[in-house]
């Protein structure tokens, strides 16, 4: 009751008391005093709230961040960025971990150092942390990392913070014009790595050079391109995943980009009896039972009398037979509704 009624008076009289309950003392009494220290609004508290950050109970440290991202932005991150800089051992650690989660822009140069440490899990902090928190000028720490990582778990771990950051950094363009040259000259790990980064960035550059990788003479880069373009996030893709679902000999590739090709029809802008040509395509292509399904779970939602008579032969099949009558009930009910009204 004290703690709180100096932090509703804003009594800054009472600030040492408050900040030392922050230190020390009972948990209850401790959350209490890291909840007022937020009320009073006063940056004073931060040097605590620091410290308090990288205590070992782990509510604590989460009501120490939470009442920091109350306090003034500007002065906390000078702090932060401060004692950073000299920090060691589970401080370290912590401080890293909060960097990258306020993205302090001005910390990528000890993000970097942490991300380089001996350390496995300081250098696995570091790496999460420069993905929340470089800009585009600061996608060559990450890709330095990449070339550099020598296991299967720290590369998985860069690509992540890769993919983190370009989702995150608006110039998708810039972005293309750092990764595409690593993305087509880089040892086979960072390569397969960046080809799924380059799904993130989605630019027609991208695209070119994920569907040029297709082609490659070397299995891992071939199938990571693949992977990528199943995963593609725009319509775009579409003619290249066709490409790929019409020529490719490996079955797991055929499905991948099948997959991938319903998907983005469904997202697609094209006319319904545009999208019937290319599921007229999808089922030409192949005999297997299981590619049918998915086929017939997109051909469901297009709502076009040629996507019915795609549908009724498939009725007749019995190892589709139940998929085909969900797909044209659903198409028989769609078309028969009044279209939408023109705006």
């Amino acid at each position: 009751g004290l703690l709180m009624a100096i932090a509703d008076r804003n009594d800054t009289t009472g600030l040492p008391v408050v900040i030392e309950s922050v230190k020390s003392g009972s948990k209850e009494l401790r959350l209490v005093a890291i909840e007022a220290v937020a009320r009073m609004g006063n940056v004073a508290c931060v040097p605590a709230l620091l410290d308090a950050v990288a205590d070992s109970d782990g509510d604590i440290a989460e009501a120490a961040k939470t009442s920091l991202a109350a306090l003034p932005a500007n002065e906390v991150n000078e702090q932060l960025r401060a004692r950073l800089a000299q920090a060691t051992g589970n401080s370290r650690l912590a401080l890293v971990k909060l960097a990258g989660e306020r993205q302090v822009a001005t910390a990528v140069p000890d993000l970097s150092k942490a991300a380089n440490d001996s350390d496995p899990g300081l250098r696995a902090a570091g790496i999460k942390a420069l993905g929340e928190t470089v800009g585009v000028d600061g996608l060559g720490t990450l890709t330095d990392l990449l070339a550099k990582s020598g296991s299967d778990d720290e590369i998985s771990a860069v690509q992540d913070a890769l993919e983190t950051a370009c989702a995150r950094i608006k110039d998708k363009a810039a972005c293309t014009e750092k990764l595409v040259p690593l993305a087509t000259s880089s040892a086979t790990p960072a390569q397969c790595a960046l080809l799924n980064v380059l799904a993130v960035v989605a630019t027609p550059e991208a695209l070119s050079v994920v569907t040029t990788s297709v082609g490659s003479q070397d299995t891992a880069v071939r199938d990571a391109a693949v992977r990528a373009l199943a995963d593609w996030p725009e319509a775009a893709a579409v003619p290249a995943l066709l490409d790929v679902f019409r020529t490719a000999k490996d079955d797991t590739h055929r499905f991948l980009t099948l997959r991938g090709c319903v998907r983005l029809l469904d997202l697609d802008s094209r006319s319904p009896a545009e999208k019937v040509k290319v599921y007229e395509q999808l089922l030409a292509g192949t005999q297997r039972a299981d590619d049918r399904k998915v086929i017939l779970s997109g051909l469901a939602n297009v709502a076009d009398p040629g996507a019915l008579k795609l549908v009724e032969p498939l009725l007749d099949d019995a190892e589709v037979k139940a998929e085909a009558k969900l797909a044209a009930d659903k198409i028989s009910a769609a078309l028969k509704k009044p279209a939408p009204a023109k705006r």
